[in-house]
């Protein structure tokens, strides 16, 4: 079974995450941040990627150094994952169909492997 665990640690955070490629979709999430815990129980859910995520950081400042620090976490431990199965990283992208705006449905591509990628099709 692809799995990997570690530990993110900078001045502003420490994040520690579980990731089981080919789980069931389960997860146990906290991160002190309620709408990002719901995203990544989604997309645990959705990738049937198992994910326990434990975080602290500063959230009396803002979210944003947890939010980054988590993402982070969670690319390395998939790439992780992988590399221990012996097999060659790839991309792993998690397709979404996300909410409305302005009363479209969104299809949301969420990258997940470690990779920087951005991109938006926003014709209707």
């Amino acid at each position: 079974m692809r799995m990997a665990s570690l530990t993110r640690e900078t001045r502003e955070t420490r994040i520690e995450v579980s990731v089981g490629l080919d789980g069931s979709g389960s997860y146990d999430v906290a991160t002190g941040i309620g709408f990002l815990d719901h995203m990544l129980e989604q997309l645990s859910r959705h990738s049937l990627i198992d994910l326990t995520v434990r975080a602290q950081g500063d959230l009396h400042i803002d979210f944003h150094h947890t939010t980054e620090d988590t993402a982070l976490a969670i690319g390395q431990a998939v790439s992780s994952a992988e590399q221990m199965a012996g097999e060659q990283i790839h991309d792993v992208v998690v397709n979404v169909i996300g909410g409305h705006l302005a009363s479209q449905i969104v299809p949301v591509d969420v990258p997940i492997s470690g990779h920087t990628v951005a991109e938006a099709d926003l014709r209707k």
